[in-house]
Formats: C-alpha cells, sequence, structure tokens
C-alpha cells in the first residue's frame, strides 16, 4: 500500500472531496487515502473533528498501450517528419527486428538537448534544414552515430557522400565485394522508387 498526503476540498453538502496527489501517481498500484481526525486533522464549520481517520483505497489503471509509430524510450531516436509519413517507417523495422529500446520524435522537435540523451539517430527519409543540419553535425562530432534514409542534399558532406549526380528508378540491385562472399548475398534485390547515384568520399 501506498499513503500519501492530498489536498482537498469541500463543496456544497453533498460533501465532495476533490483529491490532488502532489505527483503523478504510478500505474498499477494501490493506494490509500487518509482523512486524518482529532485536534489537527479535519474539521466542520461548527469545528467539530472527526471522531476517527476516514480512510480509502484504490488501484490505478493499467499504462495505456503505445501507439505503434511511438517508442517506449531507449537510447536510439528516429526521427520523422509530418510532411512524410514514411518517414517514421524505421519504427516498425526496429519493432519487428526486436528492438523495442528507441524513442520517436518529429524533426522540428529537434535541439541539442534532444539528441544528447541519445547515443544513435535514425533519420527518416526528409529534407532538413541548414539549421538542423548544424545541429546534426555537432551532435556527430561529440561522438553521435547518425543512421539517414536517402539523406538530404545538405547532409551529404556529413554523411561522407558526394552530391548526387543522377537517378536510377524501379531497378535492380547487385552488391558484389570481394574476397567472395556467399551466393545470396549476390542476388539482385529489386527497389520500387527513386535512388541518388553517389560516391563516397
Amino acid at each position: 500500500m501506498h499513503w500519501f498526503l492530498l489536498r482537498y476540498l469541500i463543496m456544497q453538502l453533498p460533501i465532495q472531496l476533490t483529491l490532488t496527489p502532489s505527483s503523478s501517481l504510478a500505474y498499477t498500484t494501490a493506494y490509500t487515502i487518509k482523512i486524518k481526525s482529532g485536534a489537527s486533522g479535519v474539521k466542520d464549520a461548527a469545528g467539530n473533528a472527526l471522531a476517527a481517520d476516514y480512510t480509502s483505497s484504490f488501484t490505478t489503471t493499467t499504462e495505456p498501450l503505445l501507439a505503434p509509430t511511438e517508442g517506449p524510450g531507449g537510447p536510439i531516436l528516429v526521427v520523422s517528419n509530418t510532411s512524410n509519413p514514411f518517414s517514421r517507417y524505421a519504427v516498425e523495422i526496429l519493432r519487428a527486428e526486436g528492438l523495442n529500446q528507441f524513442a520517436a520524435a518529429d524533426v522540428s522537435t529537434l535541439t541539442s538537448t534532444l539528441l544528447n540523451s541519445y547515443d544513435v539517430v535514425v533519420l527518416g527519409e526528409m529534407t532538413v534544414t541548414a539549421a538542423q543540419v548544424t545541429l546534426l553535425t555537432n551532435w556527430v562530432n561529440a561522438g553521435g552515430t547518425l543512421i539517414a534514409f536517402k539523406p538530404s542534399a545538405l547532409l551529404t558532406p556529413l554523411m561522407g557522400l558526394a552530391a548526387s549526380s543522377s537517378t536510377l528508378t524501379d531497378k535492380y540491385l547487385l552488391v558484389n565485394t570481394s574476397p567472395p562472399v556467399p551466393v545470396q548475398v549476390l542476388l539482385t534485390r529489386q527497389f520500387n522508387s527513386t535512388a541518388w547515384l553517389t560516391c563516397m568520399h
């Protein structure tokens, strides 16, 4: 049981008490309310005290489920933009892979304070401003790890990429490495979108 003191407000008859906790209550937790009697306790308008302490107990509700586009928190921050709903697709990927220690935020809320709370930022496909690039650059230079889906042109220097020279749309991708790798890695992969052709610095 959890005991805590509450302020109360007595309304017109029938008596109604409005209880205001001094701090947020925990989910799925039993609490006991106590109204004190005696000389130092609650009195009526005539000054008469309660004959005995009044107690009442209740249990708080269970914690609500998170929306599918949100995360419970952790060292990873998924950043999206409301103008592109698919920019939060990384949330679904992380959940599908069992990686549940992440939070999600809109790019408009990015600040240095927010970024400094995370080790890794996963940036969805979006256009970023020069100010946002500066925030991300400072954070990366301080040790942060940035993963970007189809990074905006302003981000290419930070990602170690050259500016896009041309594009490919609805094509196939073949990854070939040396030394030889397993056959399944050499199979072509289809992509249905527009890809940028760029070079790494």
